[in-house]
């Protein structure tokens, strides 16, 4: 027979009419009011000196391909290769460039601040395969733990390039878990096209079935060629921006070998490796969110910077790991409150950064042995969820 399913677990999608009326029932009232003034006060906190330091380039990127002349429009990568995100970062931020810096700041800030919220509340309402309406518990031991740490990247660095990718990537693999080959690789290209960090995040389209990879692929495909190849056909100088070569910084994990200077060449594709090949880990797992936390663990873990926006991320993902398992503690995400974000709030000066490196690499290493683990020992493959409705 047919398992009878809850409100609560019934398959809806978020900004549908049901979706936003099941969140805004009775019973999480209360629990959006706790949440809506921790989400305040920690955003009072994180702009108390300085309001989204990095959000500037955004507006300049877009003024500059909105422009025309041999320093603008596709020559932008070629003009500013230190510009590290996507065409479609640039394009959403456009509308904001019209107005006065400080204002845009505002404006920007709280929508991505209150997207914050809203990825919090789709995690707490996922499931294997479907997105419900967010149960009260989940919702708020996820409001409480990651809405202090998202302001680091809404409201104090301003970083509109991981926003997206974050969030597309995570809607990406909720459509992969859907079957929806279209949708779930526009996603995760609109991700990769915010910012190429992302671009393992496409490894979860190997979870739909086979006769779905070809058209997922040429979507995939298709979008990323299309945000970025105009750029290189445009100004062959664009090259430029692929070669651009960031310093390890004295907080990098990579500064405990004794490296600095200019980036290794080693890095990046060491940082694709480690998260594609944990990503298959998670295909053959069916648990795809490990993809994510993969991604961004790996990032931390070899990143030439020391970024705190890094950890917004990092707790986002892991909130979206820990749904996937039955513990009553979600571990991954306490993990990184715990190692990144509260020494982050202990000022020390320059000693510190000897500290909070080793624990990077200590909650770098730790969770990606762990997701390791954790996927070896998942043994229902992606396959069998389909019969997971039917008893």
């Amino acid at each position: 027979m047919t398992v009878q399913r809850s409100e609560e677990d019934a398959a809806v999608w978020p900004l549908s009419r049901d979706w936003l009326r099941g969140t805004c029932r009775r019973e999480l009232l209360p629990v959006w009011l706790v949440l809506g003034g921790w989400t305040v006060l920690w955003g009072a906190y994180a702009v108390q000196n300085l309001l989204m330091r990095s959000w500037g380039i955004f507006p300049m990127a877009a003024r500059i391909l909105l422009s025309g002349g041999p320093s603008g429009g596709l020559h932008l990568y070629s003009v500013r290769p230190d510009f590290q995100f996507g065409p479609v970062s640039v394009l959403v931020a456009a509308p904001l460039a019209h107005l006065s810096l400080h204002g845009s700041k505002w404006v920007a800030g709280v929508l991505m601040t209150v997207a914050g919220l809203w990825l919090v509340a789709v995690i707490a309402g996922s499931k294997a395969r479907d997105v419900g309406i967010p149960a009260r518990r989940p919702l708020l031991v996820g409001g409480l733990l990651v809405m202090p740490v998202w302001p680091l990247l809404s409201l104090t660095s301003g970083h509109l390039d991981d926003v997206l990718a974050l969030g597309f990537g995570l809607f990406g693999i909720l459509q992969v878990q859907r079957r929806n080959p279209v949708w779930a690789a526009a996603l995760l290209a609109l991700a990769v096209d915010s910012k190429p960090w992302a671009l393992p995040f496409g490894v979860a389209l190997l979870a739909l079935p086979r006769t779905q990879w070809l058209k997922a692929a040429a979507v995939f495909g298709g979008l990323v060629a299309a945000a970025w190849l105009p750029f290189f056909i445009a100004d062959p100088a664009t090259i430029a921006a692929v070669k651009f070569q960031l310093h390890i910084s004295y907080g990098s994990v990579l500064s405990i070998f004794h490296l600095s200077g200019p980036i290794p060449p080693w890095v990046r594709p060491a940082q694709l490796v480690v998260a594609v090949a944990i990503g298959m880990l998670a295909v053959r797992a069916g648990v795809l969110q490990a993809i994510l936390l993969a991604t961004v663990a790996g990032r931390i873990l070899l990143d030439p910077a020391i970024a705190s926006y890094y950890t917004a991320g990092a707790v986002m993902v892991a909130f979206f790991m820990d749904r996937t398992r039955s513990w009553r503690v979600p571990w991954f995400t306490v993990a990184v409150v715990v190692l990144l974000w509260a020494p982050q709030l202990v000022q020390l000066g320059n000693d510190w950064y000897v500290v909070t490196r080793w624990l990077r690499l200590l909650w770098g290493v730790g969770t990606l042995a762990a997701l390791v683990v954790t996927l070896l020992r998942h043994g229902r493959p992606v396959a069998q969820e389909a019969g997971q409705t039917a008893a």
